[in-house]
């Protein structure tokens, strides 16, 4: 239902989503948080130019979700009771994470330099990072804005929250990729004045989220625009740097420095983890 919607409102350039069922897999597939699988993540012995196919495990993001993002939302985030993500049946929320997943790849594909035509350039990781937001927040927009999209609010909320609230406080925080998008998005929402701290909460100003959202869109594109591969590295990491505090390690990895206004939520979070790990209820228990 979902993806006939989307193939006729966004038709994809070049991949088509079909569906399947894991019959067997080793244990990180089969039964841990792993939703998706990118090959070229992989370390390869040749230059990597082309993804010739990507995994989804899209009916593990409901429990992930539940048990881990919303609960946090929960102390977060004010008004929590009008938020519509945590209403979604089983069968509704397998739908709207096909929704978020199809958009997500659908302006992977689009602008001047899209991520199959780009590759070996987008897995530099600043520009990499930026890539991820970027597509994240066109797909955010779309949801506010076309009200054609299946579960459209809903996926918005998959995207703000779990961005913001789950990869930032993951154990790895530190060394993960995807907790740099999320507090390059917090910290750039707090900038613009769409997320406001009022009586150790966090409220969310929506119209000014879609300015601001726009306007990051408008930044990465115009870095994008460039022709020299090598500027748009240095343009993304100087980019990045305006928002992250990077160490680079001896190893040459990325280290991720804990930053600005979300030391108090990330306390908030790491509370609850706490307290949770000390008592017979999980994370969700204690909210619902």
């Amino acid at each position: 239902m979902c993806n006939n919607i989307l193939y006729k409102l966004y038709p994809h350039p070049a991949n088509i989503c079909i569906s399947s069922k894991l019959i067997t897999g080793s244990t990180g597939f089969k039964d841990g948080n792993c939703v998706v699988f990118f090959p070229e993540n992989i370390i390869s012995n040749n230059k990597i130019e082309k993804q010739n196919y990507a995994l989804f495990f899209f009916n593990k993001f409901r429990y992930i979700y539940s048990e881990i993002t919303l609960p946090r939302v929960s102390i977060l985030i004010q008004d929590f009771k009008l938020i519509k993500s945590n209403k979604l049946n089983e069968r509704d929320f397998y739908f709207a994470r096909c929704v978020w997943g199809y958009l997500h790849d659908y302006f992977h594909h689009q602008g001047v330099k899209p991520f199959n035509e780009f590759l070996y350039l987008k897995m530099n990781w600043y520009v990499g990072l930026l890539e991820e937001i970027k597509v994240d927040c066109q797909t955010a927009i779309e949801c506010l804005s076309n009200t054609e999209i299946p579960f459209r609010r809903e996926v918005f909320e998959f995207i703000i929250f779990d961005r913001m609230f789950r990869y930032t406080c993951q154990d790895d925080f530190e060394y993960n990729f995807d907790s740099g998008t999320g507090f390059l998005l917090f910290n750039f929402l707090l900038e613009g004045n769409a997320l406001q701290f009022k009586s150790d909460q966090i409220v969310i100003d929506e119209p000014l989220i879609k300015i601001a959202l726009n306007k990051l869109i408008l930044d990465i594109c115009n870095i994008e625009s460039e022709n020299d591969e090598d500027l748009i590295k240095q343009m993304c990491e100087q980019y990045v740097g305006r928002y992250l505090n990077i160490e680079k390690t001896p190893s040459g990895r990325k280290r991720i420095k804990n930053i600005n206004a979300f030391q108090m939520v990330q306390q908030k979070i790491f509370d609850l983890k706490r307290y949770a790990l000390n008592s017979k209820f999980s994370e969700q228990d204690l909210f619902y």
